[in-house]
Order: C-alpha cells, then structure tokens, then sequence
C-alpha cells in the first residue's frame, strides 16, 4: 500500500462527521489527558507539538455566539432595520406583489 493511501485510511476516522466527536475528545484531552481511552491518547499525544499550549475550541465558540448574539439587535438598528421598518418593507413588498398579480382586473 501507498504511503498516501495508508495516511488516508490511519487519518480517515478524524474527518467528515466524526469531526466535532474527535473536537470533544481532544479537548477533553487538553483539561485532562487520563480522561480518554488509551488509543485516543496515543493519537493526540502523536500530534506535532508547538511551543505554545493548544487551548479548548469551545470556549472560542461559545463567546462568539454570545457576542453575535448581543449585537445582533444593535447592528440591525444601525443598518437600519427596526421591527418597524421591517414590517412596513414587507407590506410594500406584498402591495408590489398584489399589483403584479392582480393589477390588469383593476
């Protein structure tokens, strides 16, 4: 077998579906290495290592969406589009709409 195909067949089960489970196995590996089957590990201990300390996705993750969350409103208001102002667009739209269907009977 190939090197390329024996890397694809070793690697295959880190990709695709399987990887936001794997994300969680590694950040359980970084809060405490003990906490994952042997196997996981080995695999996460063979990764290149860097000189600074790999950190959990999670955290990221979750105050980006607070973050998204909290300025959602704000940006929306600075950009102009209010609940109010989005209502009345969308009672022109369907006026628009009413005339290009109905407006040869009138």
């Amino acid at each position: 077998m190939s090197d390329l195909l024996k890397f694809f067949q070793d690697t295959s089960a880190l990709y695709g579906s399987n990887a936001p489970y794997i994300e969680d196995l590694y950040e359980q590996f970084l809060e405490d290495p003990d906490s994952i089957e042997h196997t996981w590990r080995e695999k996460f201990l063979q990764l290149p290592q860097t000189d600074k300390r790999d950190i959990a996705h999670s955290a990221v993750i979750d105050r980006f969406a607070l973050l998204a969350a909290s300025n959602s409103s704000r940006i929306a208001e600075l950009q102009g589009f209010t609940e109010e102002s989005v209502k009345k667009q969308s009672a022109v739209a369907r006026l628009i709409n009413h005339y290009r269907a109905h407006g040869h009977e009138m």
